[in-house]
């Protein structure tokens, strides 16, 4: 990701959508350089949009219908392996992360 000229691109799943419009709006104000190029309401259709859009990072709810995130994170995974490498260096793997756990020291991320 490192090197890349444009906006880092982030693919949002939740099925709320306000939930959806409220992150887009925060990531979007709060970096210039970060852009929500989709968004999706189930783990399902987010799959779908990985593939199409090859985002760099994707935000997933944890519980939502059809697919929940847990279910979709390690599907994405195995066909998307650099947004699992990210997840690996900064927050000790996809593992970690759906179950919660506090990001790696150093990371920035809460």
């Amino acid at each position: 990701m490192q090197g890349r000229n444009h906006a880092h691109r982030i693919l949002i799943a939740d099925d709320d959508p306000t939930i959806r419009l409220l992150l887009r709006r925060l990531l979007e104000q709060k970096q210039p350089d970060w852009e929500v190029c989709g968004t999706r309401a189930n783990g399902v259709e987010a799959i779908k949009k990985v593939e199409q859009l090859e985002p760099d990072v994707v935000v997933m709810d944890l519980g939502m219908p059809v697919m929940t995130g847990l279910q979709a994170a390690p599907l994405i995974a195995k066909t998307h392996p650099t947004l699992a490498d990210a997840a690996d260096q900064r927050s000790g793997g996809i593992e970690a992360t759906c179950a919660g756990k506090p990001a790696a020291p150093g990371t920035g991320a809460q």
